[in-house]
């Protein structure tokens, strides 16, 4: 996937959030058919929001969440500042298209662990972890059928 389709990409996600709109699917030009493109599309989405990352979410890490994402791993994403939520806030509805609570565990970690150093020892993960919390993620979805979209996108 070349840089112009991933910019593309990236633009067509970021005018749905920036005008609180749905989208059917990203068109053939530019869907992302790997994870590996999916992730360049979501480096160049960040950029494009303009907000900062502080902390990063694992999904479909069971297989049975993973077949109904059509993926065969488990993937990451950002949580933004602006997506997060202090205990006690309150959250308007009509913030989220179809939104679902989703009960997890957060790790509050005391030291970075960056991608570079992987794979990382069971004893640098544990030390690297300072709490464990629980927390309540707010799942939505641009687009209007997510069943119908696979992981990469």
């Amino acid at each position: 996937m070349n840089m112009d389709r991933i910019k593309k990409a990236a633009q067509i996600l970021y005018d749905a959030r920036l005008h609180w709109r749905q989208i059917e699917h990203l068109s053939e030009d530019c869907a992302p058919g790997s994870l590996t493109e999916g992730y360049a599309v979501q480096t160049a989405l960040i950029g494009l929001i303009g907000d900062k990352v502080v902390g990063w979410k694992v999904g479909c890490t069971s297989s049975e969440s993973q077949q109904r994402a059509k993926t065969t791993e488990p993937f990451s994403g950002p949580i933004l500042k602006r997506d997060l939520y202090n205990s006690g806030c309150k959250v308007q509805p009509n913030a989220y298209f179809n939104c679902a609570l989703q009960a997890e565990f957060a790790l509050k970690l005391n030291r970075d662990l960056p991608a570079t150093s992987a794979p990382f020892a069971m004893e640098a993960v544990r030390e690297a972890v300072g709490a464990v919390l629980p927390a309540l993620e707010i799942a939505d979805c641009r687009f209007r059928d997510s069943a119908a979209i696979s992981a990469p996108s």
